[in-house]
């Protein structure tokens, strides 16, 4: 039951929230500021996903400049 509620705040701080913006956000300390066992959330994580939480941080840093080039294309802000 802990492990849900650990997963659905991770997902909404990372997806919703987009926390993943912030370089000093790291997998252990999301699991830190959520009270989570780190090993039992990276468990959940691969199951629900396919990645660990480390990979998903570091996917979603990747794919962040492109979304925003399709977002925004080449318009000066």
């Amino acid at each position: 039951m802990e492990n849900d509620a650990h997963f659905e705040r991770f997902c909404s701080l990372v997806f919703e929230e987009r926390l993943y913006l912030d370089p000093y956000v790291t997998f252990p300390l999301l699991c830190s500021w959520l009270g989570a066992d780190e090993k039992a959330l990276d468990a959940r994580l691969r199951d629900e996903l396919g990645y660990s939480g480390r990979a998903v941080l570091r996917t979603l840093r990747k794919m962040e400049p492109a979304r925003l080039l399709r977002k925004y294309g080449g318009k000066c802000l």
